[in-house]
């Protein structure tokens, strides 16, 4: 999990700290200032990513806006519990289950060395 923290964030600044894809889309958000704001690189955001990075900001009284290009339905309803927005680029609709299955089908069809 990589996860940027930037705080005390206003609604001119968000553009100039988000990364290109996303500051495109900061236009139509809608969070009271100031604002905590949480980067993600992972794609998508499980829910244990998303709770690791809440428990870091844990007492702040800012509103909270979560950055990824995607979030699992698991990681979207935490956020939802936090009162905190998301802004995303796409929204697939992995579990964290499904995903991890998914990623463990494709790690075992990857060829293994014959260290003979």
């Amino acid at each position: 999990m990589s996860v940027t923290i930037t705080k005390r964030v206003t609604n001119v600044k968000l553009p100039k700290i988000l990364p290109r894809p996303y500051a495109e889309l900061s236009g139509g958000v809608t969070v009271a200032e100031p604002m905590t704001v949480l980067v993600f690189d992972d794609d998508p955001v499980h829910s244990g990513a998303l709770r690791k990075a809440l428990h870091k900001i844990d007492g702040s009284q800012e509103s909270i806006l979560c950055v990824a290009r995607d979030f699992t339905v698991e990681a979207r309803e935490l956020a939802d519990a936090h009162q905190a927005q998301i802004l995303s680029q796409t929204h697939f609709g992995w579990s964290d289950k499904s995903h991890e299955d998914i990623k463990t089908v494709i790690r075992s069809k990857v060829k293994t060395p014959d260290w003979k």
